[in-house]
């Protein structure tokens, strides 16, 4: 009786997601890509060679601030690669400010400007 039991809740788990791991579970790992998101059903797509998250998917790291008409990121204009606009964001990155906020307790401000097909810092 008591191994119906351990059999059945073995099952339960496993239908729910909660289960033992597989032998080979690097046969079933998710690849990732060099910034750390999942490539899987999470997919981010090109935005103006920036990256934009999937609808499903909330994991951004640069928003538009439409008071200030500016961007703001964790990250500098020409990290591309580690830029993530959430999902609707429909601004070109290039007519706007750019302002990347960092330091120990992100209490520094650097501010950027698209001129002349490349990006340069402004004094604050």
């Amino acid at each position: 009786m008591k191994t119906n039991h351990c059999i059945y809740a073995t099952l339960v788990l496993c239908i729910f997601g909660i289960g033992i791991a597989p032998l080979n579970a690097s046969a079933n790992a998710v690849p990732t890509t060099t910034s750390g998101l999942f490539v899987g059903k999470y997919r981010t797509r090109h935005f103006h060679g920036y990256r934009i998250e999937a609808k499903n998917y909330v994991h951004y790291n640069t928003e538009y601030n439409a008071k200030q008409h500016a961007t703001l990121s964790e990250y500098r204009p020409t990290q591309k690669s580690k830029v993530i606009y959430k999902y609707g964001t429909r601004i070109v990155p290039t007519h706007h400010p750019w302002i990347q906020h960092h330091g120990k307790n992100d209490n520094l401000l650097t501010m950027y400007q698209y001129r002349k097909g490349a990006w340069h810092k402004m004094e604050m």
